[in-house]
């Protein structure tokens, strides 16, 4: 029994990818709350490590000089457009994922920067952030330099799939 509005279509990628991982094809809303919350679960593990690392750093005296870059590369759909996990579509759930920087000496913890960045950005941000200059074929920013950031940002799925913010 499919939840209302949702259809098997919708299932049909994701169930190619994680058979097993939870009994899709009986997706009632008991097994789409399992399925959100090994999802929530995982984060929780992930931020508990997190914690860790962050515990040790300041143990050896070596937090307050570390940069420390959290992010991810996708998000997961968890439901939004009737779609569960991931797949090749560009909506925001799956576009849009966290980036979460403590960079010693720059901006103030809790800091919320509202300009326009790409996980491009790390690999020059680092070099920078090491006092290397970039290899010229990195085209991210550098996220330590004040400026606007990005005037626009593409995300793009396949052939056809593409979006701009």
């Amino acid at each position: 029994a499919l939840l209302p509005g949702w259809t098997q279509a919708c299932f049909d990628h994701d169930l190619k990818l994680s058979r097993g991982y939870f009994p899709h094809d009986q997706l009632s809303e008991e097994n789409l709350r399992l399925a959100m919350a090994y999802y929530y679960a995982t984060i929780s593990e992930i931020d508990y490590h997190v914690g860790r690392m962050v515990a040790l750093l300041k143990q050896k005296g070596l937090y307050d000089k570390t940069l420390i870059i959290y992010t991810a590369d996708h998000g997961e759909f968890m439901g939004f457009h009737h779609m569960l996990l991931k797949g090749n579509h560009v909506y925001d759930p799956l576009a849009k994922v966290p980036l979460v920087v403590k960079w010693p000496g720059r901006a103030p913890a809790g800091t919320l920067s509202k300009r326009l960045v790409n996980n491009i950005d790390l690999a020059p941000t680092i070099c920078r952030a090491c006092g290397l200059s970039p290899a010229p074929s990195m085209r991210g920013q550098n996220l330590r330099a004040d400026g606007p950031g990005h005037d626009l940002i593409f995300a793009e799925a396949g052939r056809w799939q593409m979006m701009a913010r």
